[in-house]
């Protein structure tokens, strides 16, 4: 099939744009027909290929199968071309996804990306596998209450919230609403949810109710004893308890809890290559970026785009990409032990601050604002920022435990993060990052080291082992203290309190140009 002549000639699929035809509805033996037509300019022996086919599934499952004949196709296909295709080495400059060699045909395929905004999710599943992991679903929250008694007129999220705030203890960070019913019992009947609605008065208001996640429980008694009875709003005096079991449920947005990655290994190539965490334009940038790199401008411009994944993750597969190891610098003793202190202690949010990351807690701290229940953990996290670079503006750091896979590009970033991971983990848990070139890729020592790198391009950590693995990262959103986008990873960085812990440490952020500090 890939290198006998071909007998069979059969017209090409039609044309279609990059959100039709994803491969979702096809066979394993349907995608790798469709493949193989694009690697063989639209020609194949279909005879030859189903005796592939038969033979492939006699020692291998469909998706093995799939995986073994398309990188059969793409090393006869590539042999045919010259290395370096029709846009030059692969060295070029594709930072800014542009290349002074791309061709007509890389420009037509790149004005076709535009309207992209996904890929199959067996396009993006480790190679052999018929779909991704299934997520595991976190267990319901324990420390649920029930809010009763709200005027209909205050029963939405906002109006609680806003309820809520100017009443909280002041330790106390606002709890996360997960249900709000608005119409729920009659005032008269003081019947509360799920209780029986015997002698509904007519005309009777209509009262509602909200159920809200703590952090833990402790936090969740005290918000009982605290709340219960009191006035927060006008017309609202709250009545609190626990919620039922049948009313607890699960928070609608929260963790991404897939199965753990072994230690040292990376999520599926698919994953890596075309982050399903990608939006807007950094999809169609990313698939554009790798087909440059690998040299296969020559796949047809109507090609679909799983069919130009596909191939692209054949040829990574026949040339994987070079890793480049570094390191981050060696963080003092003395602020390792005061930081993984207060880590191990944090009362993490109810459910995480940044959704779609596989974490077990994810924290997002707001500089310059009150950050209520985390002030001691701030503190630790301040003193480390002004040993790095005191002069670095940033607006907020982020602070996870285990962490893994999740590849993504912080889009709202302006400039480089500083980064760390602490905890008893002693493998893996390498930060890594695509380079400058998308054929590299850094692999980043962080373990109780502080590295410097542009969160820009595209990043995953690496699965971990023997403990629990902390990470904080400082970074600026701020587009008045914006910086080119040049390389991943800053080797260069030399921390401001090189060789002496500094004692004294602002709490205050530096603020850029044009930028003011907001209180809360």
């Amino acid at each position: 099939f890939c290198s006998n002549v071909l007998r069979t000639r059969v017209a090409s699929a039609p044309p279609c744009s990059p959100m039709a035809g994803q491969g979702t509805h096809l066979s394993w033996y349907a995608r790798f027909h469709r493949v193989a037509e694009a690697l063989r300019a639209g020609t194949y022996s279909e005879e030859e290929a189903h005796e592939l086919w038969t033979e492939a599934r006699s020692a291998r499952t469909a998706p093995e199968a799939y995986v073994h004949l398309v990188d059969t196709c793409f090393a006869a296909a590539e042999s045919e071309r010259p290395p370096e295709g029709d846009l030059g080495p692969r060295g070029c400059d594709l930072v800014d996804a542009s290349c002074a060699h791309a061709s007509k045909s890389s420009s037509s395929f790149d004005d076709g990306l535009a309207k992209l905004s996904w890929l199959p999710r067996w396009c993006l599943a480790g190679e052999g596998t018929a779909e991704v992991k299934e997520e595991v679903s976190a267990a319901p929250p324990t420390a649920m209450l029930w809010f009763g008694d709200i005027p209909q007129e205050l029963a939405t999220p906002k109006r609680i919230t806003e309820a809520l705030h100017g009443h909280k203890p002041p330790s106390m960070p606002l709890p996360f609403v997960t249900k709000v019913i608005k119409k729920g019992y009659r005032a008269t009947d003081g019947a509360a949810a799920g209780e029986d609605d015997a002698a509904v008065a007519d005309g009777a208001p209509w009262l509602g109710y909200v159920f809200l996640v703590f952090r833990d429980r402790p936090e969740a008694e005290e918000a009982l004893r605290h709340f219960d009875g009191r006035l927060v709003a006008e017309g609202w005096t709250v009545r609190v308890r626990w919620a039922d079991d049948r009313h607890q449920g699960k928070a609608k947005i929260g963790r991404k809890l897939a199965a753990s990655l072994a230690p040292g290994t990376d999520p599926p190539l698919g994953e890596l290559l075309f982050p399903s965490a990608l939006r807007g334009q950094e999809l169609p940038a990313a698939l554009a970026r790798h087909r440059r790199s690998a040299g296969v401008a020559w796949l047809s411009p109507t090609a679909d785009a799983w069919i130009v994944a596909e191939v692209i993750k054949a040829f990574y597969r026949r040339h994987p990409r070079r890793e480049i190891p570094v390191a981050g610098v060696l963080l003092p003793q003395s602020l390792l032990h005061t930081l993984l202190t207060e880590l191990r202690r944090t009362r993490w949010p109810a459910v995480p601050d940044r959704t779609g990351m596989e974490a077990e807690e994810y924290l997002v701290l707001h500089r310059g604002k009150a950050n209520a229940g985390y002030a001691e953990l701030l503190a630790a996290l301040e003193e480390l920022l002004a040993w790095a670079d005191p002069n670095f503006a940033c607006n907020r750091i982020a602070v996870t435990k285990d962490f893994q896979g999740s590849p993504h590009i912080d889009a709202c970033d302006t400039t480089f993060q500083y980064l760390a991971s602490l905890g008893d983990f002693d493998v893996g848990g390498q930060l890594c990052a695509e380079g400058e070139h998308p054929e590299e890729v850094y692999v980043v020592a962080t373990h109780n080291r502080l590295a410097r790198f542009d969160g820009r391009f595209v990043h995953w950590v690496r699965g971990h082992g023997g403990g629990d693995r902390y990470s904080v990262v400082f970074f600026c959103t701020n587009p008045a203290c914006a910086t080119e986008k040049r390389v991943a990873f800053q080797g260069d960085f030399v921390p401001h309190g090189f060789g002496a812990v500094a004692r004294s440490v602002s709490p205050e952020p530096t603020p850029c140009e044009g930028e003011e500090l907001v209180e809360e």
